[in-house]
Parts: C-alpha cells; sequence; structure tokens
C-alpha cells in the first residue's frame, strides 16, 4: 500500500541520515497514523458491489499497522511494532511513545513518525473533510493554516516524515549529526469534543 511504501521510504532515509550502519536487531517501530489507507477497502467495496475481480491482499494491505511492519520486515527488525492513533496528533503521539521508551531503558534506538495518505479517486475522503467543515472557507479558497484568523488545513495525497531517536549520550559518543533533543512528554485529553480542542486550552498549560 502507499502509505506503507512512502514509510518506508522515510525510514530509509532517516537511517542513512543517522549514520548508523547497523541498527540493533530490538530497534523499535512506532509510527502514527490517524486514517490509514481507505483507497484499497474503498476500491475493495466497489469491486465486491459491481462483481469484478476482488484484490485477495485487501486485509494486509489496508490494515493500519501496515506502515510500522513494513519498515520492520524491509529493516529486518525485532522490536517492538506497532502503529498508533490520535487524529491530527498521531505523529506527535508516536513520536512521544517512542522517547518514553528510551527514557524509561526499554529499547536504545527507535524509529518514528507519522505517515497518512489520502488519494482516493472517487474523492470519498476529501467530501468527508468538506461536510464536516473542516476545508478553508476563505473567499479565493486558499487554506490559511498559520494564520491569524485561521482557516482550513494543508492537504495532499500523502507524505511520511521518520526520525530515528536514540539516548543523547549515545547520539553524543558516536558524534551523530543532532538535530533536536526531546526533554519531555506528556499527553492527555481535555473530554471535550472529538475533533475540536476545548477553547480555554487549560489541559494544554497542564
Amino acid at each position: 500500500p502507499e502509505n506503507a511504501k512512502i514509510a518506508v521510504v522515510a525510514a530509509d532515509l532517516a537511517i542513512k541520515d543517522s549514520g548508523i550502519e547497523n541498527l540493533p536487531k530490538n530497534t523499535s517501530v512506532i509510527i502514527g497514523t490517524g486514517i490509514s489507507n481507505l483507497r484499497i477497502s474503498f476500491e475493495a467495496f466497489h469491486s465486491n458491489r459491481i462483481g469484478t475481480k476482488f484484490n485477495r491482499m485487501s486485509i494486509p494491505t489496508s490494515m493500519t499497522n501496515s506502515p510500522a511492519v513494513w519498515i520492520s520486515i524491509v529493516n529486518g527488525l525485532e522490536g517492538e511494532c506497532y502503529t498508533v492513533n490520535s487524529a491530527c496528533a498521531s505523529g506527535t503521539f508516536a513520536i512521544g511513545n517512542a522517547y518514553k521508551k528510551i527514557k524509561y531503558g526499554e529499547v536504545e534506538i527507535a524509529i518514528t513518525g507519522g505517515v497518512e495518505f489520502f488519494k482516493d479517486e472517487y474523492g470519498t475522503v476529501m467530501r468527508a473533510f468538506d461536510v464536516l467543515t473542516t476545508l478553508t472557507k476563505d473567499s479565493q479558497g486558499i487554506p490559511q493554516p498559520f494564520s491569524k484568523n485561521r482557516t482550513g488545513f494543508l492537504f495532499n495525497e500523502g507524505a511520511a516524515c521518520c526520525l530515528i531517536l536514540e539516548k543523547y549520550e549515545n547520539a553524543i559518543n558516536r558524534n551523530a549529526k543532532i538535530y533536536a533533543e526531546i526533554l519531555d512528554y506528556e499527553s492527555n485529553s481535555d473530554a471535550y469534543n472529538i475533533v475540536m480542542m476545548e477553547p480555554s486550552g487549560e489541559k494544554i498549560k497542564q
């Protein structure tokens, strides 16, 4: 599936950039995804409805954990391997999970990040976001997700980003090219709305 393919490419680029020639076998793979590869499911439904040839790999290719599993298989990694889902925060949530595993000594290295793939020849996903009124309301139809008067969000067919997380001391000792240091990570729920943040932001402050 496309989401797994771009996740594998992103992981490969991250591994090469890290300078680690041989990842430990117990390296964890923790990937975040929000909706997964719906295109395969749509195609399977359509094939079943009209009676055309059915893709016998519909289940394996539409499974939410597919990106993480394929990163593990391609690189021969036998550590914990799973996908997490927390909507738009899935990638951040995955990185937080990986950080805690390293912090508490469960693993030395983790491949983590996020992937999403929305390509759909029927336009179903775009229509779903449209009726949810999450697309831009700008009169010119231009998304402005980072504007003071925010409206809409950036939308594309698919993207993936993978990072190599390891203990700071290990990175220093091997003269790694360090992009950032994670100092801490916390998560919670504001128990407010499934698609909206609680307006006061109190839970974020906590």
